[in-house]
């Protein structure tokens, strides 16, 4: 794809969760396009555990959700700020979760780390303003590898959306790259895609 657009693309192996990993990242990414504009934090984590079933959660399981999802994104913009702020249009974009907002999600501790990043969204719009914009996309439910759902949950989920569908790669991708690049008056803000669920959820009686 890279070669079919002329642009130049690199890839990095890294652990997110580990600091000496993310700075030699961006060392290495730096050096060799000379500056960094955006930074989109895309690595998650999860495993699919019963929220009742806290035994389950084991020490090595709660760190790594925890270590992906809320340290790896603050190693990854403490490693990038001082390039984004020489930038004249930077801007970050944190992947949350519509989890964030209702606590529903593959486990308890995934349902704590995606409010933790979206309140440390508000928080870097806050300190970084005004060079660096700072917003955060919180999908639905989308059909990927990311957690191995029990047969009928994507059914299921897309029967009591909104729009009749559950939520796809390219309705989260089209927004990430709006907010990159078009929002230029729009930071600190967590943008649900997720079909209306959240909001439009029926009303328990």
């Amino acid at each position: 794809m890279a070669e079919q657009e002329r642009v130049s693309a690199m890839a990095i192996k890294a652990d997110v969760s580990r600091d000496k990993h993310i700075r030699r990242m961006v060392s290495k990414l730096t050096r060799h396009f000379g500056r960094l504009d955006i930074l989109v934090n895309n690595a998650g984590f999860s495993k699919r555990i019963p929220r009742r079933d806290m035994e389950s959660m084991d020490e090595d399981t709660l760190d790594r959700i925890l270590g992906v999802n809320i340290k790896g994104p603050f190693y990854c913009v403490r490693a990038s700020t001082p390039y984004l702020l020489q930038s004249e249009a930077a801007t970050i974009v944190n992947l949350s979760s519509d989890s964030a907002y209702h606590g529903d999600g593959s486990s308890l501790l995934y349902c704590a780390a995606k409010p933790a990043l979206s309140n440390m969204t508000k928080a870097w719009a806050r300190c970084l303003a005004p060079q660096v914009r700072v917003n955060a996309v919180a999908p639905g439910l989308v059909d990927t590898d990311f957690v191995q759902w029990e047969s009928g949950v994507l059914k299921s989920a897309a029967a009591r959306n909104p729009m009749g569908r559950i939520t796809t790669v390219e309705d989260v991708a089209r927004v990430v790259v709006f907010l990159a690049s078009e929002a230029s008056h729009i930071t600190g803000q967590t943008v649900l895609v997720d079909g209306g669920e959240t909001t439009l959820r029926p009303r328990v009686s």
